[in-house]
């Protein structure tokens, strides 16, 4: 909801990602959504500069163009998975962020192979090897145990990790 003359905010997205948006809309929601947002179309490897903030996409493994983002500014980084199977390349993309947040959809034992999601394991793993400071896991299955999740994911990252909840407001250092 924009306030007076504020502009409208930046919406990052691959190509096809405003329509496919746009495609779930009725026409008043299509209109508010233009009137709010501005999209632009990015690739992979492109950067964004945003007043301080250096922002770095990366495509993942997920059916239809979808992006992981690093988003860079003081010399501390946040990155965001998105939906992604597991991947060590992304290591590489997050490594040493300050704060990963990663998709945490199943627990290892009740993941099927085939899925374009990860386990809470995974995630840990991934924050592991990328070497981040704290994991924030997110997108959990409806009867997927967040606290399960939490524990799974300790055995694999020795670092800090939280379950993201609503109005969770975390200090980036």
């Amino acid at each position: 909801n924009r306030e007076g003359n504020s502009p409208p905010l930046k919406v990052f997205l691959p190509q096809g990602g405003k329509e496919l948006i746009f495609s779930l809309l009725g026409e008043s929601g299509r209109k508010r959504m233009q009137e709010v947002f501005e999209f632009e179309v990015i690739k992979e490897g492109e950067e964004q500069v945003l007043e301080d903030f250096r922002l770095a996409f990366k495509r993942v493994i997920h059916p239809g163009d979808t992006y992981a983002v690093k988003v860079e500014c003081d010399g501390k980084a946040v990155s965001y998975s998105s939906d992604l199977e597991f991947e060590i390349e992304i290591t590489k993309f997050i490594y040493g962020s300050s704060l990963f947040i990663c998709e945490s959809t199943f627990l290892a034992k009740t993941k099927k192979e085939e899925v374009a999601h990860l386990s809470s394991f995974e995630a840990g793993k991934l924050a592991e090897l990328g070497k981040v400071k704290k994991l924030l896991l997110t997108h959990f299955w409806p009867n997927v145990s967040r606290e399960d999740c939490l524990i799974e994911a300790q055995r694999a990252f020795s670092g800090e990790v939280l379950i993201a909840q609503e109005n969770l407001r975390l200090e980036v250092k």
